[in-house]
């Protein structure tokens, strides 16, 4: 089992013979999860701000998010923050994808920051195994995570 994103079920649905499944994400005292939003920016010094900005609402809008999302197919790259997508008729979740779908009533947008990525799968995965595969106490492991995040952002700031 590993809590990864969304665009997995592409992934994953391109091997062949591999048998898999989704799920919601484990509720604890409610229900929750989150989502990043697209992640678009404009240098302020670009020379054409009008033709940047329309760009950045293409790529933002419904139409390219339900696009992206396979229109609720296996071949989804992230679901869509726009909840409009999910009433649309060409939105058609299949199965694999019918408990992300659930999973986004629940979910809220959160902050992305650059090596995201990095961060989720070398330090919290990597915490998350340790409390499930060791048992460990969720408190500690992730007071750990906390103090090794900043002792990260610490080492890599510019002197």
């Amino acid at each position: 089992m590993i809590l990864d994103g969304n665009w997995m079920v592409n992934s994953f649905s391109r091997q062949k013979g591999l048998e898999y499944g989704t799920a919601l994400v484990p509720k604890g005292k409610v229900r929750a999860g989150w989502y990043d939003a697209c992640i678009w920016s404009m240098s302020s010094q670009t020379k054409y701000p009008d033709i940047t900005w329309d760009i950045i609402k293409f790529l933002s809008g419904p139409d390219k998010a339900i696009a992206m999302a396979d229109y609720g197919g296996v071949l989804l790259m992230g679901m869509p923050s726009w909840q409009s997508c999910y009433k649309d008729p060409r939105w058609k979740p299949v199965d694999i994808v019918a408990p992300i779908e659930e999973q986004m009533k629940y979910s809220r947008a959160e902050l992305a920051f650059f090596n995201a990525g990095k961060w989720f799968w070398d330090m919290l995965n990597t915490k998350l195994q340790e409390i499930v595969i060791m048992k460990k106490d969720p408190k500690k492991a992730l007071d750990e995570l906390a103090e090794e995040t900043i002792q990260e952002i610490i080492q890599k700031r510019p002197k």
